[in-house]
């Protein structure tokens, strides 16, 4: 009697718990003791300074959620509320977590930052883990910790503020968009709308931790409709993507009933079509979330839309929304100028932290969700011209830590390069980390350099 492979019960592969769990104590550790070093020269920025007792806690963005969580959100009190800084662009989530554990735990605000920030970093291996293990990547666990060394300025996430949380926050994104779709059952349905609703929470909640979660909107339509598909090819659909999404839109057109006759049973006919709920709904918790801040911070300053104005005119704009011509200009600056003008590395360092995110995109061994989701993730920053902050912003992202973990991993089974790619990825963090806080920190950089050399 002959055994058909192909329908012989297989052994489902259980998630890695316990090796996630171990990488993420070894990476709490690890993250620590580089954060413990960094205190050394972020310390001497402040030398001299009596008041200064543990030095990240007051530097950047970190000291502005102290004043949050000691004086609570605040509205200038000059005659243009709307190009004065307000604390309400620093968004409420980390500020909630640090408040709460200085509150309840008791912990002194100079150092619950690093504390949330350690435990941030725990629950992002963890979850990165799992999330490359529903990616089929080979030593899931293991390869999560490229998280801890992006490859442009990654003292940014050893340092206390939102970017780690960030990170764990938007971990969480990917691990509830990449798990297995549930079986097509009443059980399976309920399963469904608990994650979608998991989504929606989690989009919520990535919103309140940095508005740059707004760049996620497109990546995450982009999966839904890419997860959607690859359910519907398990229930018998044989198109391509593009001939997925163009079935999805006319599926759904508001003029179905005037097409009759042959195009309309053409275009109509029944279709094997299943959805995978969880990454749209992310994306509109992501838009409740920026709709309810906005709302918020309208109400508590009496200016209509004061979340928006503080963002386009208290933060410098490299260019004006889509006016691609001057984004040319901005990144030319690279090639034009003295040297040791501020201006002129500024725009390389931003295209370099753009461009990492790009590197794993173009690498076929990167699973095609995550590939098809990374430069969609860009279409908003390059549009709107918000490009400082870049390097913060792309080494806290999940999308591009898992990016990386995967572009890491072996493929085959006696692969070699994987060590030399861990290699490439840990000297490019170490190089950028050292320019970063030896080279640039100690002269007020990278500051919101814009078109300089008109």
């Amino acid at each position: 009697m002959s055994l058909d492979l192909d329908q012989a019960p297989r052994r489902k592969s259980r998630p890695p718990y316990g090796g996630a769990l171990i990488v993420a104590l070894i990476g709490m550790l690890m993250y620590a003791a580089v954060g413990i070093f960094l205190t050394l020269p972020i310390h001497a920025l402040y030398k001299g300074d009596p008041s200064v007792v543990f030095a990240p806690s007051h530097y950047y963005d970190a000291r502005q959620y102290v004043f949050i969580c000691t004086y609570g959100y605040n509205v200038p009190a000059g005659t243009l509320p709307t190009i004065e800084v307000s604390r309400m662009n620093w968004m409420p989530f980390y500020a909630l977590l640090q408040c709460g554990l200085s509150r309840l735990g008791g912990v002194s605000l100079i150092y619950a930052g690093t504390v949330i920030s350690t435990l941030a970093v725990g629950f992002s291996l963890f979850l990165g883990g799992l999330t490359l293990a529903n990616l089929k990547v080979r030593e899931p666990a293991l390869h999560a910790g490229a998280l801890l060394i992006p490859p442009v300025g990654a003292a940014w996430l050893y340092l206390p503020g939102a970017e780690a949380t960030y990170l764990a926050v938007g971990m969480a994104v990917m691990y509830l968009i990449t798990l297995p779709d549930p079986p097509d059952s009443p059980r399976g349905r309920w399963l469904e709308l608990i994650r979608a609703g998991l989504g929606a929470v989690v989009g919520f909640g990535l919103l309140l931790t940095k508005p740059n979660a707004l760049a996620l909107i497109i990546p995450l339509i982009f999966a839904f409709f890419y997860r959607s598909w690859r359910r519907s090819q398990e229930a018998g659909y044989r198109e391509g993507l593009w001939a997925f999404v163009a079935d999805v839109v006319i599926e759904h057109l508001p003029f179905r009933p005037l097409l009759r006759g042959a195009l309309g049973a053409s275009l109509f006919a029944p279709r094997p079509i299943r959805y995978s709920w969880t990454p749209i709904l992310t994306a509109a918790g992501i838009v409740l979330g920026f709709a309810y801040w906005l709302a918020y911070t309208s109400l508590q300053s009496g200016v209509p839309n004061y979340f928006l104005q503080q963002q386009l005119n208290v933060w410098g704009r490299a260019w004006y929304p889509g006016n691609l011509g001057d984004l040319l200009i901005y990144f030319g600056q690279i090639f034009t100028g003295d040297l040791s003008s501020p201006w002129r590395y500024n725009p390389a360092w931003n295209l370099a932290a753009n461009l990492s995110a790009l590197i794993p995109a173009a690498s076929p061994r990167v699973p095609p969700l995550i590939r098809g989701m990374l430069p969609l993730m860009l279409l908003l920053l390059l549009y709107s011209g918000a490009v400082h902050g870049s390097d913060r912003y792309i080494l806290s992202t999940a999308l591009v830590a898992v990016g990386w973990g995967c572009w890491i991993a072996p493929q085959g089974e006696n692969e070699r390069w994987a060590a030399v790619r861990w290699g490439v990825l840990f000297l490019l963090a170490v190089v950028t980390s050292y320019v970063l806080v030896g080279l640039m920190f100690p002269v007020g950089e990278p500051q919101a350099w814009g078109i300089v050399s008109r």
